[in-house]
Parts: C-alpha cells; structure tokens; sequence
C-alpha cells in the first residue's frame, strides 16, 4: 500500500489556536443589542396557558432551526410568542419532540470574549511563546495524522487479505459483540440525557438502521481479528 505525504496546514492549525481560545473565553454581558449567532442566551420558555416558563440556556445558532431563528434579535426582557417544533433531543424534555405555541422570553445574554493570541496565552499552555505553541500544535496534529493512517493502512491491508482468505464467522460472535456495542452507545446517550432513537437520528438513520450498521460493522470487525 502507498503511503502518502503527511502535511500540516496553516489553516489546521489556526483552527487549533481557536479551539484553545475558545476553551479560555470569558463571558461579556450584552445588554445594547438583540441576539446574535454566538451569544449565550438564557431563555425561558413558557407553554400557551401555562403562567410558569422553563429556563434553558442555549448557544444561539447551535441549538435548532425554530428556536435559533426565534431567538435571533431578541432583547433582554424582550417577549416572542412562536410556534416551536422541538427535536425529540432538545434538552428541555417537557417540550423535546413535539409542536407548542409558546412565549419566548431572553432573562440573560452575554457573549464569549476569546483571550488575544499573545506570548502570554502561549505561556498560560505551557509553552515559551506564540511560536512555540504553534510548533507544538503542528507536532501534536502530524502524529495524530500519522496514528490515522496507519490505523487505515492496517484496515485496508486486512481487507486485501479477508477478500482472498475463507474466514467463516459464527452468527452468534459478531450479534453479541453489536449487541455489546450498542447497549454501550445506548448507556452513553442515557448520561448525557439522550435516547438512542434521538442519537440515530442525528446520525440521520432510523434506530433499526443504525443497529443494522453496527451489525454489519461488528462482522467485519470480528472477521478481521479471526484473520489476524
């Protein structure tokens, strides 16, 4: 197999430099202007005939379509009464997964402010200065990439050697290691407040489609350690 060139951009590692910033970003209170992408927006949301809202705090621009387009302009104290289609994984569970008239209200707002790029923000990551930082991120990133190819190197040569060898796998080996599989993602989205439909479905796929996958990938799986 080829190995190609492993190179490091400018641009990867900019986006690297974001990331730490954004990790260290502090918060700004905004109270001259309405909500914009960014923003960390506090709102509550309180059904049609109910007088008592729920407070949820938001990203605005990451959250989902109606309530991001809601939201959007929206003042301090400011009121909107909308139609909101919420996702079944909306974090709010008494609005999660169906259709409301409800009262939107911003109880607070503020923005993240990023630390400046300097020598003192390199310094505060442990290294000497911008310089160094930046050396270190392409460092880090190049072995990440290294660590990836050759993890696909190694899967495509087991594919070559699986398409020429008569490897049989046993139903119940692979059925119990995607069983195993998937009741881990399942316990996973329980702690993080998540189902496993609403986890399939951000994947795009029906719940019976997303175990279809990992019962496929599992036999693969479980093929290629038998070669090995």
């Amino acid at each position: 197999l080829e190995r190609p060139r492993i190179d490091v951009s400018d641009e990867e590692i900019s986006l690297q430099l974001d990331e730490f910033r954004k990790r260290r970003a502090t918060r700004e209170t905004i109270t001259d202007r309405g909500v914009q992408d960014g923003d960390i927006v506090v709102v509550d949301i309180t059904a049609e005939g109910e007088s008592t809202g729920r407070s949820v705090m938001v990203v605005a621009g990451g959250s989902f379509p109606g309530l991001d387009e809601a939201l959007t302009g929206l003042r301090v104290d400011e009121i909107k009464t909308v139609s909101l289609d919420s996702p079944a994984d909306f974090s709010e569970a008494a609005f999660a997964g169906r259709t409301a008239t409800v009262g939107l209200r911003v109880s607070s707002l503020s923005a993240p402010v990023l630390p400046a790029l300097d020598d003192e923000f390199a310094k505060s990551l442990q290294t000497e200065n911008v310089d160094d930082l930046k050396a270190k991120i392409r460092e880090g990133v190049k072995e990440a990439k290294e660590n990836l190819l050759r993890d696909v190197s190694v899967g495509k040569l087991l594919d070559v050697l699986l398409e020429r060898s008569q490897v049989q796998v046993s139903d119940p080996m692979w059925e119990n290691l995607a069983s195993r599989r998937l009741n881990e993602v399942a316990q996973e989205q329980a702690r993080a407040g998540k189902t496993l439909e609403a986890y399939a479905k951000e994947n795009g796929m029906t719940v019976e489609e997303y175990a279809d996958a990992w019962f496929g990938r599992a036999q693969l799986e479980v093929r290629r350690a038998l070669l090995i």
